[in-house]
């Protein structure tokens, strides 16, 4: 008569016994090894999928998180990831679908596929070397499971950086709605927050999670745009009788992306329709903008350094593939001799930092002599000083230097964190004088 491993007991002729890796088990004690051997396969896992997020952005694990609320899991096989890698290769090349024809919605919504099909790609390049890491470390899973752990894991630190400022906001509303929860005016509230976040699903199911108002995704949206679309009129109807106003800031101290949005916000502002295209595969166009039926191609360039000829030939490559009537390249800096004989010889309009500021200048004038707010420098139009402002989370004053604008009279922009709650504050704010 054989005997238990583990706990030494003798098993039955008739009774349910296991063999593993050499030992004898009864059937209780397998179900045991079973339940003790996941736990430790588990927690392994867990800690291989948190070193990897570890080195990931907040945008990278936000985007995981996302894929939980969508229909991928049954692209998911035990052992193989052909299905959804064939799925999102497909968006990774969906610019190839963008046309002349397509109007900004459209081309948005296939940039915004590509970008995702990147992204996820590359993701799934590396959850196939952790899932054979895994197999080589002898510790048994799938992809479907190791997708849970996934989703569970990016969704805990996304989590995590949204209850840095969702804490202090949670607090500052529970003290204005009281006891009477009404879910609007609770998302309302938050959403006229200047938290620098964006507030969507996540953030603000986060929030309803704390007051412990159920809620469901379709529901929530709906909310969302609501809410939006009052915000807009609200502030519609405030500046009705307001100059116009440029908020573009210094383009000098801004990044090579925020260059680009910089861009397109002025060309707006000058009359133009503007979109992006695809982050990646651009064919050498950062924007494309239309103005009275003529379609601009424009490329982008936030250097230190003067900006050569590649850049103009990337241009006029652009020109061709997008059907536009015009090439422009916009920089901060300056261009190369042999950049300027390239975009003279291609009919290239080109922008370099003192031409953008005389754009700018032009611009204020033909306002009709209204106050506009300076963008080349605020050093020019602005007064930097310190002042007491309110934090809107805790309602505590705090000094804070900031940049006073005369045309925002007793708002200010401002760009810090409270010293009390520790709340990130970003955006436009009454300050105390």
């Amino acid at each position: 008569m054989s005997k238990c491993s583990r706990c030494r007991k003798d098993i039955g002729f008739f009774s349910s016994k296991h063999e593993v890796e050499g030992k004898l088990f009864c059937h209780t004690c397998f179900l045991f090894y079973k339940k003790e051997l996941e736990k430790k396969n588990n927690k392994i896992i867990t800690e291989y999928i948190e070193k990897y997020l570890s080195n990931r952005s907040f945008e990278f694990w936000f985007h995981i998180s996302e894929l939980s609320t969508l229909d991928f899991a049954n692209l998911f096989d035990e052992h193989s990831i052909v299905r959804i890698r064939e799925y999102f290769d497909d968006w990774k090349n969906a610019d190839k679908y963008i046309n002349s024809d397509m109007d900004a919605e459209d081309i948005d919504t296939v940039s915004l596929r590509v970008e995702l099909g990147t992204i996820m790609m590359d993701f799934l390049d590396d959850l196939e070397r952790i899932y054979e890491l895994l197999s080589q470390k002898g510790v048994e899973s799938n992809y479907k499971a190791l997708m849970s752990f996934f989703y569970k894991l990016a969704k805990n630190k996304v989590y995590k950086r949204y209850d840095r400022i969702i804490d202090p906001a949670y607090k500052t509303i529970s003290e204005t709605v009281g006891t009477k929860l009404n879910k609007k005016d609770v998302i309302k509230q938050f959403m006229k927050m200047p938290l620098g976040i964006e507030y969507n699903i996540f953030s603000i199911g986060r929030l309803l999670q704390k007051f412990n108002i159920d809620y469901n995704e379709n529901e929530l949206k709906g909310l969302i745009a609501t809410i939006d679309k009052e915000k807009e009129l609200e502030e519609f109807e405030k500046d009705m009788e307001l100059p116009p106003r440029v908020e573009l800031g210094d383009f000098h101290n801004l990044t090579g992306h925020e260059f680009e949005e910089y861009i397109k916000k002025l060309l707006k502002y000058d009359g133009y329709s503007v979109i992006k295209t695809p982050g990646s595969g651009d064919q050498g166009a950062d924007l494309i903008a239309t103005k009275d039926s003529e379609k601009t191609v424009i490329q982008t360039k936030k250097y230190s350094e003067k900006v050569t000829n590649k850049a103009i030939q990337e241009v006029v490559a652009s020109k061709s593939y997008y059907k536009a009537n015009k090439a422009m390249v916009i920089t901060n800096s300056s261009f190369t001799k042999s950049a300027m004989e390239l975009a003279l010889a291609n009919n290239v309009e080109l922008w370099d930092g003192q031409k953008l500021k005389e754009k700018i200048q032009r611009l204020e004038i033909n306002r009709d002599n209204k106050s506009v707010k300076k963008l080349i420098n605020a050093d020019e139009s602005e007064e930097t000083k310190k002042v007491n402002v309110t934090c809107p989370a805790c309602q505590k004053e705090f000094e804070c230097e900031v940049t006073l604008s005369p045309e925002l009279g007793t708002k200010t922009e401002i760009n810090t964190t409270c010293p009390n709650c520790g709340l990130p504050i970003k955006g436009t704010i009454t300050r105390q004088e």
